[in-house]
């Protein structure tokens, strides 16, 4: 993976990379890391999609941010009984998303591990006054959210109850293949970040990893405030519509409370709305008004059609639920 990026004085090859930070710019920093039968199975998944889902769950911390991402680190712990294909095919995955993204790789480590571990440490800028943090929501403020809700958590309980059957990951249906599809390799809303934040239109941002009602607790948390949800405005996918009640009971608590759609969840003042709405449209992206921010006595809460207040069964992924067990 050749560097390409003028900033960069010394890449891959001494005990440091060297880089040279653009004039009047905020340097951003995030890592995230999956860890074999945590985060991911290789029961279902394959290492091209893992690849590229590592890296993409980093670019979408940055498009949160409405920043520009630029170098990574990559560093891996890796079985010894995993097969030397299994690791380029998993390097692939990340290139392809470099590659499309401009970014370069400029260092990392590799060690032997029980189960496949991998962390990435993603570096990029952005203007300091275009960085959209999770605090600013206030009350009166709408909630939107790109994309569409549920399809990863639908696709991740669709491969978890075809256990064992790994051509389910090769389905011809189109709407399986797109839910799936979802969950192992996520678009990072680079864009979209880039767009709400050069024109300034978010009071608070979030990417949606844990679940809507988790993340956008994270934003009524340092924000001090309140929120209502309007449930039939949830943006779903037809496939989804069409598959959910194959797999749960409940239409919308995947939406709810599932995780790892990595879309942007955003908070913008109600005299910017109209704005942002028309920069979505004409710039054929999508974003969906959800709900409005609250005073924060209000709480979270959601609302149904004819006004009666909706309660999922679970409020967004916990990653220490079965700590001490």
């Amino acid at each position: 993976m050749p560097l390409t990026d003028s900033n960069i004085a010394a890449g891959i090859g001494d005990d440091a990379a060297v880089m040279k930070p653009p004039t009047r710019s905020i340097c951003l920093v995030t890592t995230d890391i999956l860890i074999e039968d945590i985060h991911f199975t290789l029961d279902y998944t394959d290492p091209i999609r893992l690849g590229k889902k590592a890296l993409s769950i980093n670019l979408s911390d940055i498009a949160a941010m409405g920043g520009t991402p630029q170098y990574f680190l990559l560093s891996m712990g890796l079985p010894l009984h995993l097969p030397f294909r299994w690791v380029e095919e998993l390097f692939q995955g990340i290139q392809q998303v470099a590659e499309r993204y401009n970014l370069s790789l400029i260092g990392g480590d590799t060690s032997l591990a029980r189960k496949v571990t991998i962390n990435i440490t993603l570096i990029g800028r952005g203007k300091a006054g275009e960085i959209t943090y999770r605090k600013g929501a206030q009350p009166g403020d709408q909630i939107m959210v790109t994309g569409t809700l549920g399809n990863a958590a639908l696709g991740l309980r669709i491969l978890e109850s075809h256990k064992g059957d790994s051509s389910i990951s090769r389905t011809e249906d189109n709407d399986l293949t797109e839910l799936i599809e979802k969950h192992l390799s996520p678009i990072p809303r680079i864009a979209e970040g880039r767009l709400i934040a050069k024109n300034h239109l978010a009071s608070a941002m979030i990417d949606i990893s844990d679940g809507l009602m988790a993340d956008l607790g994270h934003i009524l948390e340092e924000s001090h405030a309140g929120a209502k949800i309007w449930v039939s405005q949830l943006p779903l996918s037809e496939a989804y519509r069409r598959k959910v009640l194959h797999y749960t009971s409940s239409e919308i608590d995947l939406a709810i409370s599932g995780g790892e759609d990595y879309e942007l969840l955003l908070t913008t003042p109600r005299k910017k709305g109209e704005k942002l709405l028309g920069l979505f449209k004409k710039s054929g992206l999508k974003i969906t008004p959800i709900g409005e921010i609250a005073d924060s006595r209000y709480g979270l809460r959601l609302f149904l059609d004819d006004g009666r207040e909706y309660r999922p069964m679970v409020k967004g992924y916990d990653h220490f639920k079965n700590r001490g067990k």
